[in-house]
Formats: C-alpha cells, structure tokens, sequence
C-alpha cells in the first residue's frame, strides 16, 4: 500500500512539474517562469516583472515566450523592457550578393551591416531570397561617391543626342561602374566634376548622361555644358531618374564630336576626399 501512494505521489508530482516550472518563484505565469531578480510577490508587478522570463501556451496552444513579462498571446516574442533594445548580428558584408559571410542564408534573415564597400552602407539589411537589401524609410540620406579612376571624355555627335542617343565614357564611381538602387523611387545625381583639358580659355560643349543600364541600356537624363577649357577647371552636373529596386544607375561624360577636346576628369582615392578631385552625392526624392 506504501508504495502505491509513493507512485501516486510521484505521478501527482511530476505532473506539476511538467505543467508549470517556475525558478526563484512559487508562483509561475506561464509553463516556464523564471524570476532573475527574486523580488517577484504573490500577484507580481509589473516593475517586479521586467527581470523574467516567461514561457506560456496561448490560447490557441502555441509557445509565447515574454522577456521582462509575460507575453501577449498573438506573438512569439514579447520583448517589454522600456528601457532596452534588440541588437541584431553584426556582419561585414562583401556584396549585396555575399552568401558567404552568411552562409546560405534564409529569406527574410535580418542583419546590421558593418562594411561600407560595393555599393553598400552600414545599416540593417534584409535578404530577399537572392540578394541583401538595405532597410530604409521612404526618405533616405544622402550617399557620396568618389571617382574611382581617371576618366576622359570620348566624342559623341549632335546628330545622336538630338535622336535622343547617348555617349561617352562612364565614369567609375564604383567599382563595378554602376550604382545598384537599393529602392524603388526618383532620385536625383549631383555631380561635381574636376579635371583638366587641352583648352585655352575657349568655350567647350559636352554632355552628361544618366542611363539605366539594361539590354538595352535606358537614356534617363541628360545635360550639357559650355565651361570655358583651362588647364583644370571644374563644372557641377545634375541629373535625376526613376529607378526599380535593383536597377544600375551609370553615368557617361562625352564632348561633341565638333570640338574634340577631351575632358579628363581627376579620380578621389584618398580618405578622407580633397577638394580638387571628381565626386558625386546621390539621394532619393520620394
């Protein structure tokens, strides 16, 4: 008879247990509870509440699990600190398309970026299924880019840019040339340009082109210039576009053909950028 209640006891005993958990509490909300600082009363507050953890079944019977009090039934993960943040991982991305760092990574995975290279800025990114993307409001900063390379200017006709056609040499902001928009809107390409030509305090005509680059590639803006052509001089540009989320950007600088001096502009390495040197800001409109 004796060992019958103990078995008794014993299944009584660990039917409890498996029911509710509770450490450092006599009193648990949820299957788990766990009350870190041990300061929780019979019918806890909320201020006693911030420093546990709680582990209950909805009332649809799934998991929700509370840290610093116990969890809504329409979430997975309450987080009710007021006065504590969510860190993501911290990752230095090689590309937009970089599955290295993160190997194989699933849709939807969230990461701080800490690398400013290949089109990237630091900042929270999604990844999409194939490639990152950066997590941003529909007003976004503005990004400067230096010329990477010396570039000249090649001849483009009056008759090509009157058709509607373009020319020229692309400039290199990046280094694959292009810019990749990491979302869709207008934006607007504000160019300095600094260089120097085979002029002589004469007027030159050239001609500045944003394209969205595709098969085939899409005029998108235009513009021309008449500065006077010094041993070095400098002339602002600006140019704006509609673009989809992963469409390249590029630029092209060409002269007329009808007076071949060519343009060549000074590359910006250094860090941090000097003045005399080719460099461009872009943002988005909207």
């Amino acid at each position: 008879m004796k060992k019958k209640i103990l078995l008794l006891m014993g299944i009584f005993a660990f039917g409890i247990t498996f029911a509710q958990i509770g450490i450092h509490t006599e009193n648990p909300l949820g299957v788990f509870h766990v009350d870190a600082g041990r300061d929780n009363s019979a019918t806890p507050t909320t201020t006693q509440l911030l420093n546990d953890v709680v582990a209950k079944v909805s009332s649809t019977g799934s998991i929700n699990l509370g840290i610093g009090g116990v969890p809504s039934d329409n979430t997975q993960l309450d987080l009710l600190a007021p006065n504590k943040g969510l860190l993501f991982n911290k990752v230095a991305l090689t590309s937009l398309t970089d599955i290295i760092t993160v190997p194989n990574p699933e849709k939807g995975t969230v990461i701080y970026n800490t690398a400013y290279n290949n089109n990237m800025n630091e900042g929270y990114y999604y990844f999409n299924g194939s490639s990152w993307h950066i997590m941003r409001s529909s007003k976004m900063g503005t990004t400067r880019l230096n010329l990477l390379s010396n570039g000249a200017s090649t001849s483009v006709t009056t008759a090509t840019v009157s058709a509607g056609g373009y020319g020229g040499t692309r400039l290199s902001f990046t280094s694959g040339g292009s810019i990749t928009i990491s979302n869709t809107g207008r934006y607007v390409f504000m160019v300095n340009l600094y260089g120097s030509s085979a002029g002589g305090g004469v007027p030159g005509l050239y001609y500045l082109f944003l394209v969205k680059k595709g098969s085939p590639s899409t005029l998108l803006d235009g513009m021309t210039m008449t500065p006077f052509l010094e041993p070095t001089f400098s002339q602002p540009g600006c140019l704006a576009g509609t673009f989809e989320e992963g469409d390249e950007a590029e630029i092209y600088l060409a002269h007329n053909s009808a007076n071949a001096v060519p343009w060549t502009l000074i590359a910006n390495t250094s860090i941090p950028s000097v003045i005399a040197a080719t460099s461009m800001f872009y943002w988005k409109l909207y």
